[in-house]
Order: structure tokens, then sequence, then C-alpha cells
């Protein structure tokens, strides 16, 4: 109701806070940031440390990165020119893209709704990653890497349960969140007047080996809590791991009349 502001909820959060400290080796930063890993401008493979909160898809601004809990140091090496600066980030918790559920205002829906019961649990959710960039006169290179989890869940597997009496079935499908190694290499390049840019990821995913066989089913729904499904007859395991790679190349040049091609 855009006309009563009685049935209208408001609520703010910061995108970032953090706080920087500049020794004389580099700089510290604590607290809930924003980091840009990669060198093209849009939709970078190495730019996977923040989730992405897809309410913000369609904006024409950078709205879409989550900002999150993270301790950040930059050491900047070389002499004369600071031409090495290597990157460690630490972030405690494993946080996930915001996917709108369910939501009548939003264009893009998920085919079915999972519930929490549903998940496995991340068994260590911290995640790191370093880079190292080296500088000449026409060209940058930079190296990463990144030990975490999928910002999307994937399917693991399912469990069959039938109740008490051996009539009804029911299935219980199971999700989890892959562990992800990320391998990357960042090259920007200056020819004459021209740019160019390019990212190059390879991520080594696992599914990992949790049994889901003694699993409980925890259904909420008034059949299944007067039927009892305390029964697994079945369980089936999906191979989701997978290695793969992912490029990017984003070509700049100056036209006249000021225009950027």
């Amino acid at each position: 109701d855009l006309i009563s502001p009685d049935n209208v909820d408001y609520k703010g959060a910061f995108r970032e806070y953090y706080l920087s400290y500049f020794p004389s080796f580099g700089e510290i930063k604590m607290g809930k940031q924003i980091h840009a890993w990669g060198v093209t401008d849009v939709s970078s493979p190495i730019d996977i440390l923040n989730p992405i909160d897809y309410y913000y898809l369609f904006t024409d601004t950078d709205e879409t990165k989550i900002g999150r809990e993270s301790i950040s140091l930059n050491l900047y090496y070389g002499i004369p020119k600071n031409d090495i600066k290597i990157e460690l980030i630490l972030m405690p918790n494993h946080i996930v893209n915001n996917i709108p559920n369910n939501d009548p205002e939003f264009p893009i829906t998920l085919p079915a709704s999972v519930q929490n019961y549903q998940f496995l649990d991340v068994d260590n959710p911290i995640e790191y990653g370093a880079s190292i960039q080296t500088s000449s006169d026409n060209m940058d290179w930079t190296f990463y890497y990144f030990s975490g989890y999928d910002r999307n869940f994937n399917l693991y597997g399912a469990n069959v349960f039938s109740d008490e009496s051996d009539v009804n079935t029911v299935t219980d499908t199971i999700f989890s969140y892959r562990k992800t190694e990320m391998y990357a290499l960042s090259n920007v390049s200056f020819i004459g007047d021209a740019t160019l840019r390019s990212d190059l990821a390879y991520f080594n995913t696992d599914a990992g080996s949790q049994s889901i066989s003694d699993r409980a089913y925890y259904g909420q729904d008034p059949i299944s809590e007067f039927l009892n499904f305390s029964n697994n007859i079945a369980s089936s395991y999906f191979n989701i791991s997978g290695q793969y790679y992912q490029y990017n190349i984003q070509l700049e040049y100056p036209l006249p009349f000021d225009i950027d091609f």
C-alpha cells in the first residue's frame, strides 16, 4: 500500500563500514567491505569475493554487491616505484547470494522454495584469498588465489522416507554449497592508444563427502507430522564436483569527438 504509511516497513543497513590504518609497508582494513578483483569492468569471473543481491540486478549503478565482514592487508614492495603489491584477505563467514523468493514484484523467481533444513551445514565457513600484482611501463600482471564456497546452492542428493506403515513415501531433496578453489590471472596491456584488459579464472569445485543416509526427515507440513515419515528406505548422491574455467577480454580505444570505444 503506497498511500498509507502505516503499512510500510523501512529498514536501513550499511553497505560498508571499516577502519583503515596506513603503516609504512601498506594498508590494513577491518570491517564490512566490498572487494574488487579482476581488471575487466563488467562480469569479471575473478570478482567473486562479495555475494550478489539480485534485487538490484537491473539498476543503473553498481549496487549488486553485498558487503561482508573481512580483514584485508595490502603490502607494497619494489624500489623505487612500489611496483609489487601483495593483498591478503580473510573472511570469517560464508555469505550467499540474495535471490528474491516468491516476490510478485520481481521478474525472476526460483523454480522451487528450498527450506533451511534441506541444506547441509558448512564445515568450515572461513574463506580467504590472496593476490600479487606486478607492474611495468606498459603492462600489469596479477595472480589470484581464493579458497571458499559457492555463492549459490547446488543439488547434493536425496532421501526417500516411508511412514511407519510403509505405505506412503516422501522424497527429501538435499542441497549444499560446494567447496571452491580459484586460481586466476589478470593482465592490463597498453598498446599505443589502446588498452587491453583480460581476466582468466580456473575453478576447482568439490561437493564434499558428507553422509545423508542417517538424516531424519524434518518436513513441517501437517501431513508429514501426522504420517511420521521416519524410515529412510533409499539415499541417492549426485556428482556435482567439477572443474571449469571462465575468461573475459575487454578492449578500449579512444575515438574522435571524445568517444571511447
